[in-house]
């Protein structure tokens, strides 16, 4: 484990002492860590970006000294034992979250993991229960508005060969590229939702939520993950906005 003695981000309530958060996952070189997750946690009441780890001690101290994070560790396994850490996040991809978020579980720690929890039923199962035999509060990002009531999709592989860039050579694909979604959500809005694999000269993220008290809509050029077009709307007689 090393600090930094650099400035940390803190964001402090005036009624109660801060809630010391350590992400797993936070690399100086980027990503969805850096993306999404500090700056949330800088403008967050009551939070403090405590701690961080990384794939190696080099690499946790690098990330350390660009954030302002005062404390890193090599490993998920020392930050979710350290005191100074009261809310571990994980933000890796899912094949690495069993390994990752167990020891938060393990040492008693409230944790909050990217959707979705664990590569398989099993491992959201193993995981799900292991925090509720320690009792200890936990969450699941990337939900809006709940589950689908009714839904029906379709998967399409539009391009069943792909290029290699540099070498020229061509090779079989066999992922779908393509999935379409559409069905009812438990609030009754209806949501429609397209992914889409490979690059596009429009736009790369388009979130569209149709409310009764209003309209949002967001786009950007690209998404360090997910790239969802996205269209939500309320029924007539549902008098809040919904989203999805």
């Amino acid at each position: 484990m090393t600090a930094n003695a650099g400035a940390h981000m803190t964001s402090t309530s005036p009624h109660r002492e801060p809630i010391r958060v350590g992400v797993v996952g936070l690399s100086a070189s980027g990503g969805w860590a850096a993306a999404a997750h500090v700056p949330a946690l800088a403008g967050l009441d009551g939070y403090e970006l405590r701690a961080l780890s990384a794939s190696s001690a080099e690499s946790a101290r690098a990330a350390g000294e660009k954030y302002a994070v005062p404390l890193t560790y090599g490993s998920a396994a020392e930050l979710a034992r350290s005191e100074e850490v009261d809310l571990v996040v994980v933000t890796v991809k899912v094949p690495h979250h069993l390994e990752l978020i167990r020891p938060a579980m393990e040492a008693g720690k409230m944790g909050f993991s990217e959707w979705p929890l664990g590569a398989d039923l099993a491992q959201a199962e193993e995981l799900a229960g292991l925090a509720h035999r320690r009792g200890v509060l936990t969450a699941v990002g990337a939900m809006v508005l709940g589950e689908f009531r009714e839904v029906s999709a379709l998967i399409e592989n539009l391009r069943p060969e792909v290029t290699h860039v540099t070498s020229g050579a061509v090779a079989a694909k066999t992922a779908e590229d393509q999935i379409a979604v559409t069905g009812v959500l438990e609030s009754g809005a209806v949501a429609a939702v397209h992914i889409r694999g490979g690059t596009s000269r429009a736009t790369a993220f388009h979130w569209e939520i149709n409310g009764t008290d209003g309209d949002l809509v967001v786009k950007a050029d690209q998404v360090p993950q997910r790239r969802p077009r996205v269209h939500a709307s309320a029924r007539p007689d549902h008098r809040e906005p919904c989203a999805r």
